[in-house]
């Protein structure tokens, strides 16, 4: 489930992943039409899945999805809604049938326009769009949709930072709340040149609500780098504390960010990109940070490489997406070699790694995922991917 080459798509994963039997890759291929071709590829150690591709779904970028208590799933991404719109909208595309179809694109957080303290106008587009249900057993809010976004400015302009914001809906995603901004927007009061980006939220086991994003601050006496904070709401999002850093850059400087995070017996799982502490000149590569999920934030979490085989050092690894199946953790990346001169992204797939619960060790340590095949079975450029639970091991 990736962004490739400006049209989202979904491939869905058919069967459960099986580490000690399942040796057999298939790739199935559906064509416009919807005609199938099934074609065997060889077999290989480690896990195996069967693979679907299914036509693009719309124009856009940086695709999630949810799948709901009520069994719909909620895909989410940042798309330009009309051709005079400011900028992209976080919008939303239900289906009911596990993606067979979907319904219209409905947009939950639009692009808007403030005036900053010069009195020029800043048009803010809406990017990095994320979706979380609060559980049904949730003490304040139960089953309320969050969604979220960061609020980035279309041109550069003095003291016009970017922020983060939400928008809740109570009624299963009917009706949604006006967009609340977290952090100040160009023309508030506290505006400065602050940057940020990319939210993601995960419910703890009491009901709290941790919001972590990517921004660039400075630690005491440091320089300016990019670290992982995050808001906490006690009650279902209604109010929030914060922002915190919570997770400092480890590499000299060089930056982390793009965090997603799941919770697994007593245990916060932050999945981040990072440059490795004794290479910080390597291109970026997945790491999890582990604290307690029923504590404060650890000062200092510990920190696994979570792969059995090292990523090679002349390879950007970013944007990883870690998820929970029933037996297994699931990680995505954008994988590739560096192109010079170009962004790093540029010339990356996506990959993806599974590791059994059953392999999570005495201290939780999250480190032994390998690799499963690539969807496509081919190297393509494709951005910003996502993973999705669908009961069971099945994936989308």
């Amino acid at each position: 489930f990736w962004e490739l080459g400006g049209f989202v798509t979904f491939d869905r994963a058919i069967g459960k992943l099986d580490y000690a039997f399942l040796r057999q890759l298939h790739q199935r291929v559906y064509d416009a039409a919807r005609m199938a071709a099934e074609t065997p590829l060889p077999k290989k150690a480690g896990l195996s899945v069967d693979w679907q591709r299914t036509p693009a779904l719309d124009c856009g970028e940086w695709p999630r999805l949810q799948t709901l208590a009520d069994g719909r799933l909620a895909f989410s991404y940042a798309r330009n809604p009309r051709k005079d719109a400011v900028g992209n909208a976080h919008v939303i595309r239900w289906s009911a049938d596990k993606g067979r179809s979907w319904s219209n694109a409905q947009a939950v957080i639009s692009p808007f326009v403030r005036t900053n303290a010069q009195g020029a106008a800043v048009a803010y587009s809406i990017l990095n769009p994320e979706l979380l249900q609060l559980p049904a057993n949730h003490p304040n809010r139960p089953g309320r949709l969050i969604a979220m976004a960061n609020l980035r400015p279309t041109a550069a302009a003095p003291r016009t930072p970017y922020s983060i914001g939400f928008a809740v809906s109570d009624d299963a995603g009917r009706t949604w709340s006006p967009l609340k901004a977290l952090l100040p927007l160009a023309g508030d009061a506290a505006a400065n040149d602050r940057r940020c980006w990319e939210p993601f939220a995960v419910t703890r086991p009491d009901g709290t609500l941790d919001l972590y994003y990517t921004d660039i601050s400075a630690p005491p006496g440091g320089k300016s780098c990019r670290n992982i904070s995050r808001f906490v709401s006690h009650d279902g999002g209604d109010t929030w504390t914060g922002p915190e850093i919570v997770l400092r850059d480890h590499a000299a400087g060089f930056g982390i960010g793009i965090p997603s995070a799941t919770t697994f017996n007593g245990n916060l799982y932050l999945a981040h990109e990072a440059h490795p502490k004794s290479h910080p000149d390597w291109p970026a590569r997945p790491f999890v940070a582990m604290t307690r999920a029923d504590a404060p934030f650890a000062e200092a979490p510990t920190v696994f490489d979570p792969f059995v085989q090292a990523i090679p050092g002349e390879i950007y690894c970013g944007a990883p997406y870690l998820i929970q199946t029933e037996n297994y953790f699931v990680l995505s990346a954008q994988h590739g070699k560096i192109v010079p001169k170009k962004d790093p992204t540029s010339g990356t797939e996506m990959r993806v790694w599974a590791m059994p619960k059953a392999e999570v060790g005495a201290a939780g340590e999250l480190n032994a995922f390998v690799p499963v095949e690539n969807p496509l079975g081919e190297a393509r450029p494709m951005h910003w991917n996502g993973l999705a639970p669908l009961g069971g091991d099945e994936v989308m």
